[in-house]
């Protein structure tokens, strides 16, 4: 037996809708209200009578039907029965124009919408036209009026020159009369955005403009708790000064806590329109539903004006089926309609619609900031998806093994751009195909073309015996040539089958990497993690994970995963975990000689910096050297490649004191990043960067304090700022004022930058050394030798567990803390960091270069205050030595106030 429908009286007949229309989802509730009102054998006639449309027909035999199965199993109807809310207004429920309502005098009725009815009224204090809003029939429910109720005090709170401001609300209490009307600001002349555009034939850049005006109106609304959830072209007025207003906020959500968000609209009911609804609001979870759901609609609205036509084909369609067609299928690229629209707006329009909301622009303000950089042909922010993107949503869903600093996640998807640059190649190869199957149909229908010209010649020789000869040779030649055809179209169609097998190949590949970075890495069981007894982080994780790569398979996919390992331990500061690696994947791809690989140089490139970065120079140099020497054989001199190459031996010569070299260097790849990029793209600004420390270490610190404000400026323009690069280039510029004697300059920078670095990175992190090594610079130059030196310890300890004994890093700092122990009377103190600083240096081949000269020079005053003359001698000694052996002019100085210190000490001590 069917459930009895719910009882009540009707409302007054529904209008058919305008066909080219999406279906109106309150006008398909309520039809449905109506429909099981009647008998059950009486609904089919009931349906065939009514005045609606085929589409509307169909979608509530599919909802009666649905209904009627549901049998008394669900407490709540599938359809909530209108109750009456007290009194109406006797003239809205009869349809006529009331004199007054309230403080007003109403002069004409200006439209209806989903919550209610619009009247242009007359204010009498103040005087002044406003637009009445009044809740219109069947609406009247405790949760309608709710909701409207909530519309008023959502609007109330908003005071934006693009939003129509509410002047008074009145909500009777249940039960009381009349019905919830508020007071709005009219807007005379007003048309909506669709057209106001068509009217005026507006350009594309004032269809922007206007549009980003919209997107701040909206942003307010945001920043303020309210969320619009009904953005349309209809809810988007246009003045006749041309100032966008937008309005109705009638299924407004409030998005802060303790709003009654969770009661407002409940979970499966829809509040908006289809068309212009995100994903996750016609599902119907409100928990779901955020401020990016209007950025979403933005999107659909923006769509339509850009292109005259809304970005869903919804007209006639099913609720059910718009329903799968808004949160399944993609619309047309903007640029298909409009050619005008390819690039930068097919980009943001498309961002603005992702249907998964974390792709997105985060707010209304991004959107308008996009289109205002577009209008300003700056460049835009918004992008193809990265794998990037796939690692925050893993760890979002890992949370248990996703605690590491904001580095860690930026070193991951920084790495992942590798297993990106294979999946464009992947594209590429999959393009070659398409391109070589063109060929081969060419080829085919050249064969043809022959074997055709073929059997003309042939007949030619029958027919005229006279030539037979001639026409035999014409013949024998159209066949060599079909014969060369087919041999063509053969390599042809092999080509493009190779291409293809290749494109395969490589996704087949990039798959397999993918699910052991994303899977095998970060799905360890919890137990795994638990054990290690304290707070888990990324690199927990890839320790864990990197005792499975051996067990992948595939040489050239582990030989990816390996790449990936290298990169993400050097961005933590673990070069030595980071070369293992490395060099691992160095041997496979050894190994697959012959099989396209991705960014083949970039392991080597890798390596260098793994080497490097543990202090293993010699190493890294014939690494450089051999990828310059790779890069320049194959004809590619001034590519991308060449710079970064060029690049990355600067900064091994910059360590190694070779300072006009590297500059040489730095300025060469500058040369080329601003001829690819520009001098704004991120290489060219860090380029002068290091250009800029380069001519800090030659002795231009003003030179330095010249270009890094300008880099400093550039940088925090761009979003988001890259804060690891500000924290760098901060430095350096404090370290060259500090050499200019503006100390009280300096030190702001100085901490600012360790700060920074504190924040972004493990306490234990180099970068985090570095800076507090450049803070004790400062209290140095000040006197306060003490803190200086117990800074160095500070960063001493650092470099130990990072590096070990021998490391550059570690020598310098220990030479900085000998200085500062000698410059404070602490000489026999000073005396260890000395020796264990040039021990260092003496290692890693840099005795003979400015370091090594400034620690020499402390060790040997050291010892003579120490009356340690027999010591100071030795050194000296051993320094000339290693100079003489070297045999380099630019020591030529150097050898001789050493030789000259020795004499003397000789002979204050009576020798010969």
């Amino acid at each position: 037996m069917p459930p009895a429908p719910p009882l009540g009286r009707p409302p007054a007949p529904v209008p058919p809708p305008d066909d080219s229309t999406p279906l109106d989802v309150e006008r398909v509730q309520e039809l449905l209200w109506q429909l099981l009102q009647q008998p059950p054998d009486g609904q089919a006639s009931w349906l065939a009578a009514q005045d609606i449309s085929d589409a509307e027909r169909d979608e509530l035999r599919s909802l009666a039907s649905h209904h009627t199965a549901a049998g008394t199993r669900f407490e709540r109807p599938l359809v909530a029965r209108p109750t009456e809310s007290g009194q109406r207004l006797l003239a809205v429920a009869q349809g006529e124009l009331p004199e007054r309502i309230g403080g007003y005098r109403i002069l004409r009725r200006l439209g209806s919408g989903g919550m209610g009815s619009v009247y242009e009224a007359e204010q009498e204090h103040p005087r002044r036209t406003v637009a009445l809003k009044v809740m219109d029939r069947g609406l009247t429910s405790a949760s309608a009026r709710r909701r409207f109720a909530f519309e008023s005090e959502a609007l109330a709170r908003l005071r934006h020159p693009g939003i129509a401001q509410v002047y008074e609300a009145v909500a009777p209490d249940e039960g009381g009369a009349g019905a919830p009307w508020f007071a709005m600001e009219f807007v005379p002349g007003a048309r909506s955005l669709i057209d106001w555009a068509a009217a005026g034939e507006r350009s594309l850049p004032e269809r922007l403009c206007l549009f980003a005006e919209v997107c701040d109106a909206v942003h307010h609304g945001h920043q303020r708790g309210v969320i619009h959830r009904d953005l349309k072209p209809a809810n988007i007025l246009v003045t006749d000064e041309g100032r966008p207003k937008v309005i109705d906020f009638g299924v407004a959500r409030m998005s802060e806590p303790g709003a009654g968000t969770g009661s407002e609209t409940m979970a499966g009911q829809l509040m908006g329109t289809l068309g212009n609804m995100a994903p996750e609001q016609i599902l119907g979870d409100p928990d779901e539903i955020d401020t990016r759901a209007d950025v979403y609609a933005l999107g659909t609205v923006l769509y339509e004006l850009l292109t005259g036509r809304p970005a869903y084909a919804l007209s006639g369609k099913s609720v059910p089926e718009a329903t799968r067609i808004v949160t399944s299928e993609v619309p047309p690229r903007p640029s298909s309609l409009d050619a005008r629209l390819a690039g930068d707006l097919d980009a943001i329009v498309l961002t603005a619609m992702e249907r998964d909301r974390d792709r997105r622009y985060n707010s209304a303000a991004g959107l308008a900031a996009d289109i205002r950089r577009h209008l300003s042909d700056e460049p835009i922010l918004a992008r193809r998806p990265t794998l990037g993107y796939q690692f925050q949503r893993f760890a979002r869903r890992n949370k248990v093994v996703v605690t590491a600093s904001a580095v860690v996640l930026l070193a991951l998807i920084a790495a992942s751009a590798v297993s990106l640059a294979f999946a464009w190649r992947a594209e590429e190869q999959a393009r070659a195909a398409e391109l070589a199957r063109g060929h081969e149909s060419l080829a085919r229908t050249a064969a043809e073309s022959a074997l055709d010209a073929e059997a003309d010649a042939r007949f030619s020789a029958e027919a005229a015996l006279a030539e037979a000869r001639a026409a035999r040779r014409d013949a024998e030649a159209a066949h060599t040539e079909a014969l060369l055809a087919r041999d063509d179209e053969r390599v042809q169609r092999e080509a493009a089958q190779t291409a293809q097998a290749q494109a395969e190949q490589f996704s087949t590949r990039l798959d397999a990497t993918i699910q052991f970075l994303l899977e095998d890495v970060f799905s360890k069981p919890y137990e795994e993690f638990a054990s290690l007894g304290r707070k888990v982080t990324i690199m927990d994780a890839l320790d864990l994970a990197a005792a499975d790569v051996g067990d992948i398979g595939d040489p050239w996919t582990e030989a990816e995963v390996r790449t990936f390992f290298g990169h993400a331990y050097i961005a933590v500061g673990r070069p030595l975990d980071a070369a293992q690696h490395l060099r691992r994947a160095l041997a496979l791809r050894a190994g697959l000689e012959g099989v396209p690989q991705p960014r083949p140089l970039q392991t080597l490139h890798d390596l260098a910096e793994a080497e490097q970065f543990a202090g293993n120079y010699e190493t890294a140099r014939e690494l450089h050297d051999e990828i310059l020497a790779r890069v320049e054989g194959e004809g590619r001199a001034g590519s991308l490649d060449h710079a970064e190459a060029l690049e990355a031996c600067a900064i091994l010569l910059r360590d190694l004191g070779q300072i006009e070299e590297a500059l040489s260097r730095r300025q060469h790849a500058g040369e080329i990043f601003t001829r690819i990029y520009g001098p704004d793209h991120p290489k060219a600004v860090s380029n002068t960067i290091g250009r800029a420390v380069l001519q800090r270490l030659r002795g231009e610190p003003a030179r330095t304090a010249e270009l890094l404000p300008q880099t400093i400026t550039a940088m925090l323009s761009w979003s988001p700022v890259p804060q690891e690069e500000l924290a760098h280039a901060a430095t350096e510029l404090g370290s060259a004022l500090i050499q200019l004697g503006r100390l009280d300059d300096a030190q702001p920078l100085l901490e600012e930058a360790l700060a920074i670095r504190r924040r972004m990175l493990e306490p234990d992190h180099p970068s985090v050394a570095h800076g507090i090594v450049a803070l004790g610079g400062l209290h140095h130059a000040r006197g306060e030798f003490d803190r200086a030196a117990a800074l160095y310890d500070e960063a001493i300890v650092i470099y130990r567990e990072r590096f070990g004994a021998g490391h550059i890093f570690l020598a310098v700092v220990l030479s900085n803390r000998g200085k500062a122990l000698l410059a404070g009377g602490r000489v026999e103190e000073a005396v260890t960091p000395l020796e264990q600083s040039l021990a260092g240096l003496r290692e890693g081949g840099l005795l003979l270069q400015d370091q090594g000269r400034e620690a020499s020079d402390s060790l040997a005053q050291a010892y003579l205050q120490l009356d340690r003359r027999d010591d100071a001698a030795r050194l000296l000694g051993e320094l000339l030595a290693a100079i003489k052996a070297a045999d380099q002019p630019q020591y030529n100085e150097w050898k001789a106030s050493l030789e000259r210190a020795i004499a003397g000490l000789r002979r204050e001590s009576g020798e010969p």
